[in-house]
Formats: C-alpha cells, sequence, structure tokens
C-alpha cells in the first residue's frame, strides 16, 4: 500500500498480485472523522505485472526529467532507485 496525500484529499493506492496479474486499486479517502468516513474507489486496473511496472517507470521517467525536481518537490529525484527498477526489469525481460 502507498498513500499519496493531495491535502485536503488523501488516496491509498492498493496493489494485490493475482497469479500473474497484479490489481491496483486507487481509494480516495475522507477527512471525516473515522466513524463517518466513505471512502471511495475511484481507479481500478487489472493488468500483468511487468505492464503496470512499465506503467509506473514511464511516469518516473517522465517525473525525472523535469528541471526543477528538486524545488518542486523538496528532494532530489531518487537516481539510484530509479537505476535498481531499470536494472530489475531488464533481468525480468531477460528471462520473459
Amino acid at each position: 500500500m502507498v498513500r499519496w496525500n493531495t491535502e485536503p484529499i488523501r488516496y491509498e493506492f492498493l496493489f494485490a498480485q493475482n497469479d500473474k496479474k497484479l490489481t491496483l486499486d486507487v481509494v480516495k479517502l475522507s477527512n471525516l472523522p473515522i466513524n463517518q468516513q466513505r471512502n471511495e474507489l475511484v481507479f481500478k486496473v487489472n493488468s500483468s505485472c511487468i505492464s503496470m511496472v512499465l506503467s509506473f517507470w514511464r511516469a518516473l521517467r517522465h517525473l525525472e526529467s523535469y528541471e526543477n525536481f528538486a524545488l518542486h518537490w523538496g528532494r532530489v529525484f531518487p537516481q539510484r532507485e530509479m537505476r535498481l527498477l531499470e536494472k530489475l526489469i531488464l533481468e525480468f525481460r531477460g528471462r520473459a
């Protein structure tokens, strides 16, 4: 699970693997008191694991190209982690 806070709205990204498929549910969390919360499923996708990983990789590559990434996000882009992800993708493709 990944949480994303866009203030005042929060989202949870829930990943579940079923055999060779991956499901991603994006749930919008309400800011109401716990006994009044009504969470809403705003997006759902089922895909092969590699297809979903490549979608995220492409989005990350796009973010990586931002000139002012550190200024906008308050931290440098995670280059080391991106290279590790690319290495794992290449290894997976070599086995497929």
